[in-house]
């Protein structure tokens, strides 16, 4: 046998060594990669929001702790700050309005974020665009956060069976869409694995204009 030749199966030789441990490297780093991402995934369906709440007929997504509505969501053409002010959106963008009413009797904050979702149903958030909106408007909402002791007055209701309500929060928030975008839905979330709506989230439809 030749120098060559005897080369070329020792090459042979420690090839075939190596293919066994290789073939069993191979399924146990599958077994790895599959294991880590289904728990990438099991927290995804945990955390992140894919469950709507829709709201009822009443205007109310019963969210857990809390109740929420829209009050408004309107473009402003021209928004009035106290210290800047006039100020106009930027070209081929137009600035939005929106109101959300929260009803909590949670004794700590909660804070809940929203996204405004067009009719081709893209989503839009409020830190979100090509100009940030002056003055400090708020990018988070007030979803809960203690019981007010005030009495509200029902129509119908005895004075003396009047009891406290809800805490009650109206937030009003801002947003830019693009000039042709029609928003169709509000969708106020959380983020917090404890504390939260977990994988739920409102849908508050917007009102069709008249």
């Amino acid at each position: 046998m030749s120098a060559a030749s005897g080369r070329r199966s020792a090459g042979r030789g420690r090839l075939r060594r190596h293919a066994v441990p290789l073939a069993l490297l191979v399924p146990a780093l599958a077994a790895f990669t599959w294991t880590a991402s289904s728990d990438a995934r099991a927290g995804w369906w945990l955390v992140e929001n894919h469950v709507p709440v829709r709201a009822g007929a009443d205007g109310w997504a019963r969210m857990p702790d809390v109740v929420l509505r829209l009050t408004e969501v309107e473009r402003v053409r021209v928004l009035t700050t106290d210290f800047d002010g006039p100020w106009s959106p930027p070209p081929g963008y137009a600035l939005w309005r929106v109101g959300v009413e929260a009803r909590s009797d949670l004794t700590e904050p909660r804070y809940c974020d929203f996204r405004v979702v067009d009719e081709r149903g893209r989503s839009f958030s409020a830190p979100e665009g090509p100009a940030a909106v002056p003055g400090t408007y708020s990018t988070t909402l007030d979803c809960g956060g203690g019981v007010t002791e005030e009495i509200v007055a029902v129509p119908g209701e005895d004075e003396e069976e009047q009891a406290p309500r809800p805490g009650q929060y109206v937030n009003e928030a801002y947003v830019l869409l693009p000039t042709q975008a029609r928003p169709v839905e509000v969708r106020v979330f959380t983020t917090s694995r404890d504390g939260g709506f977990g994988p739920a989230y409102a849908a508050l439809p917007v009102p069709d204009e008249d």
